[in-house]
């Protein structure tokens, strides 16, 4: 099996199964197609278990400032690909090379262009959240293929400057704030 028939299979995974069957499915994948992926946290009961994998990545996951605007009507301003779109435009995000990247940094993956998932970057290795499933580890090329086949490295946000941006993005999109 070649890598696009491996990442096509991770996408059927993770879209076409219950979330309850991924760890096992991926696990017994590699008796086809070896490869590294491991199960970082499984996804916990409770509140915070509804993260996706941009708010895990802009460090968003433990913020109530998010939460509350997330959780506003009307419901249309979320950290995701449109997110990622709006800190690419004002350039909030900093690019970097693989060779100046720092731990906890960010990999973002595209297809044609458009920012489809996200991750932080640990010792060589990418912590990601696979939709609002699993956390996993993996190798740059381990994700469902739909993730896209480009990828950029970008610093690290803290939480206070992801909500700054948050916040203009929210304004951006209509949203109102009492001060």
């Amino acid at each position: 099996m070649n890598n696009f028939e491996f990442r096509k299979r991770l996408s059927k995974i993770t879209e076409e199964t219950l979330l309850e069957q991924h760890e096992e499915l991926v696990s017994n994948l590699a008796n086809e197609h070896p490869h590294s992926i491991i199960l970082k946290l499984g996804k916990p009961d409770g509140k915070k278990s509804n993260y996706n994998c941009f708010i895990f990545a802009f460090n968003l996951t433990d913020s109530p400032v998010y939460e509350e605007i997330a959780s506003t009507p009307p419901y249309n301003v979320f950290a995701n690909s449109e997110f990622c779109d709006f800190l690419l435009k004002k350039r909030i995000l900093e690019e970097k090379t693989w060779d100046d990247k720092n731990e906890g940094d960010i990999i973002m993956y595209f297809d044609e262009g458009v920012p489809k998932h996200a991750g932080k970057i640990y010792a060589h290795r990418i912590i990601s959240k696979w939709g609002t499933g699993h956390l996993w580890e993996h190798d740059i090329y381990e994700v469902p293929i739909s993730y896209g086949n480009e990828y950029r490295i970008f610093s690290t946000l803290s939480e206070a400057l992801a909500i700054t941006a948050f916040i203009e993005y929210a304004k951006s999109k209509g949203k109102t704030f009492a001060t």
